[in-house]
């Protein structure tokens, strides 16, 4: 869900999905993946790919595999933390998606 928060940017009062991000974004500020040194196992057990680089300095970036799972773990990742998000525009992420992650809970 992490990753899918740093693949946005806030621009004014919408919050836009970034296409991606890099690496160091993503492991450097998070206490469970700061350890990682090779990220190939993020890859291989994950919805991240990596992207190939166009030059052999830039910094390895990555993405979700499809933009629907990035849309479905940001939904989560509002839902958990709904006071982060108070007052933004959600017009990147579909309504639909967004709509059902905001259901109340099951009440049986």
């Amino acid at each position: 869900m992490k990753a899918a928060y740093k693949m946005t940017q806030l621009v004014g009062n919408s919050l836009e999905l970034l296409s991606d991000c890099t690496t160091v974004k993503l492991i450097s500020n998070d206490e469970q993946l700061k350890n990682i040194t090779d990220p190939t196992g993020l890859f291989l057990n994950s919805l991240l790919v990596p992207l190939q680089n166009t030059s052999l300095h830039s910094r390895l970036s990555i993405r979700f595999a499809h933009r629907a799972y990035q849309e479905f773990f940001m939904s989560l990742f509002i839902r958990g933390n709904s006071s982060d998000f108070h007052g933004a525009e959600l017009s990147e992420i579909k309504r639909d998606a967004w709509s059902f992650f905001s259901l109340p809970e099951h009440q049986g």
